[in-house]
């Protein structure tokens, strides 16, 4: 299996400026950031007791906790500002990247918001069908012109490792998803957070009782104490 290493480069390479969409390249703090969320660290199992019948589930007194190796991230643009190489540099070895979360390279926005609505002629969701034509994939658009560009202008994305290897040389397009219907006005307000982590501990309460096996009387006293139970995600679900 090929990896990436412990250095490699992302490369970004976006269209033109033109008269439809506005293209900005993700900051190498922002591309730090998402990848430090992403990766998977290695683990020790610190001697854990395997639980039977429960793959990669242990029996621990102590939570564990993995320490992410250090991700250095440093960018540089091409003369014309068309291209952005993203140099990465990560200190200690690791297991790889959540194949569930995705790290931004670009973002782009229509010069004209009003261009992605929907045309006159679809009213409900029945009529809001998504296609694929080019580069572009998603519902129709009100401005035919932006529509037309996005189909036919991809971005381009280039990965390569530190041998050399280059694992990733594809042109990207955009997707945009259906739009919602509503009769009323919703609201919401709510924040989601989390932490990003490929392992899951928790613990129970546990009380052991001695007792001797003849008379069932208590031979020390009773011993309560908190169990863990750690479960690695290997591959990052």
């Amino acid at each position: 299996m090929v990896k990436l290493g412990k250095h490699f480069t992302i490369t970004v390479t976006k269209p033109a400026d033109n008269d439809q969409v506005d293209y900005q390249f993700i900051s190498a703090a922002g591309v730090k950031t998402a990848l430090e969320k992403s990766i998977i660290s290695h683990y020790e199992n610190y001697d854990l007791d395997p639980v039977i019948d429960a793959s990669n589930t242990y029996v621990t007194r102590k939570l564990i906790s993995i320490t992410s190796p250090e991700i250095t991230v440093k960018s540089t643009d091409s003369n014309d500002g068309l291209t952005r190489t993203y140099d990465v540099t990560i200190a200690d070895d690791y297991a790889g990247f959540r194949k569930d979360t995705g790290i931004g390279l670009i973002s782009w926005r229509p010069k004209d918001l009003s261009g992605v609505l929907p045309p006159a002629n679809i009213k409900d969701p029945n009529a809001d069908q998504i296609f694929t034509k080019g580069y572009y994939q998603g519902v129709a658009l009100k401005d035919t012109a932006l529509q037309n560009y996005l189909e036919q202008h991809p971005w381009k994305l280039t990965v390569t490792n530190e041998q050399g290897q280059e694992l990733v040389n594809q042109e990207a397009g955009y997707y945009l998803q259906p739009y919602v219907y509503r009769n009323d006005t919703t609201s919401n307000s709510g924040i989601l957070t989390g932490k990003v982590n490929n392992v899951e501990n928790q613990q129970v309460k546990e009380t052991i009782h001695y007792l001797y096996k003849d008379t069932g009387k208590e031979a020390v006293p009773t011993y309560t104490t908190k169990l863990g139970f750690a479960r690695i995600n290997d591959d990052g679900q």
